[in-house]
Parts: C-alpha cells; sequence; structure tokens
C-alpha cells in the first residue's frame, strides 16, 4: 500500500532490464542465464543442486564462505546481530530485517541454482551482513565502557578489513 515501496520495487525492476540491456539485446540476457544454469557450468558445480542433500552440502559451504570472508570475529558478530534482530520488536527490527532480502534472494535465485560458489561471489553478502555485525558490537558493547567501547571495535574492525584485504590480494593474483 505504501506507494514508497512501489516506486522502489517499479525502480529496481528499471535497473536491472537496464543493466541487463533487456529492452535491446534480451538474448544475450537468456543466452547468459541459460549458461550459469546449463551445461557450460557443468564443470564448475560443486553439488547436484536438484537434491537435498546437495542443497544442504551447498549451504554449509556458504557459510564457510562467509566465514572465510569476513572472518570468524566478523562471522560471529553478523550471526549475534541477526538474532538480536529477530529477537527485538519494532521499526529497528523491521529495517535491519530488510539487509537480509537481498542475501536471502541472492543465495535462493543464484547460488542455490547454479549449485557452485567462490568467496568472490559472497562479498555483497558480506557487506548486508556486516550491518549485523555493526548492530552486534553496539547493542553486547557495554555502554559505560569508555575508550574501550572504541579501541575493541575498531581492533575488530581493522582485523576484519586486513582479512577483506587479504581476499583481495589473493583475487588479484588468480
Amino acid at each position: 500500500r505504501d506507494r514508497r515501496i512501489l516506486a522502489a520495487g517499479a525502480s529496481a525492476a528499471a535497473r536491472f532490464a537496464n543493466i541487463n540491456n533487456l529492452m535491446y539485446k534480451s538474448s544475450g540476457f537468456i543466452g547468459h542465464f541459460n549458461t550459469i544454469t546449463g551445461g557450460a557450468s557443468d564443470g564448475y558445480r560443486m553439488t547436484d543442486s536438484a537434491s537435498i542433500a546437495g542443497q544442504i552440502w551447498l549451504f554449509g559451504r556458504a557459510l564457510d564462505q562467509v566465514v572465510w570472508s569476513m572472518s570468524w570475529p566478523g562471522a560471529l558478530l553478523a550471526a549475534a546481530g541477526i538474532v538480536l534482530t529477530c529477537t527485538q520488536r519494532g521499526p529497528t527490527r523491521r529495517r535491519l530485517l530488510l539487509f537480509l532480502v537481498p542475501v536471502a534472494s541472492y543465495y535462493l535465485t543464484f547460488i542455490a541454482v547454479v549449485g557452485y560458489h567462490y568467496d568472490r561471489f559472497f562479498i555483497p553478502v558480506c557487506l548486508s551482513l556486516a550491518v549485523y555485525a555493526g548492530y552486534a558490537l553496539d547493542r553486547l558493547w557495554p555502554a559505560g565502557s569508555g575508550a574501550w567501547r572504541t579501541v575493541a571495535p575498531a581492533v575488530v574492525l581493522v582485523y576484519m578489513g586486513l582479512r577483506a584485504a587479504s581476499l583481495n590480494l589473493l583475487m588479484a593474483a588468480d
């Protein structure tokens, strides 16, 4: 009922169509779709994405990739932030839960379909999950702790930043 949501949805659809050049070359988009879901991706598949066991294995590997990409402190903080978000009430919960929409959408409409992923596939996912890590840091850290409230999260963020930089270096060398 909210026109802003309808406008955002229409804007997203228009941007998707524009980015993928659907108006002038839809055959290219369809060809790319067939490539990533068809025989051309068979050599990359890590599992049978049509089976439940394959999807469970793939989801476990996805969690491994999140830990690898965000580092274990970042992944734990993101998980804590998601739990904290789900256990609270009010408008903050609704706003924060929206950050899970692109994560779930990306996983269900791409990763689960093609049956493979690599660490670089999860960089956008980690950006959304970083919001939850920040929320957990803010909520879990004692309010009256002075300089430690700034220093300790900074140390965690520097560590996570170095992990992300190492991923970039690995991809540059790949």
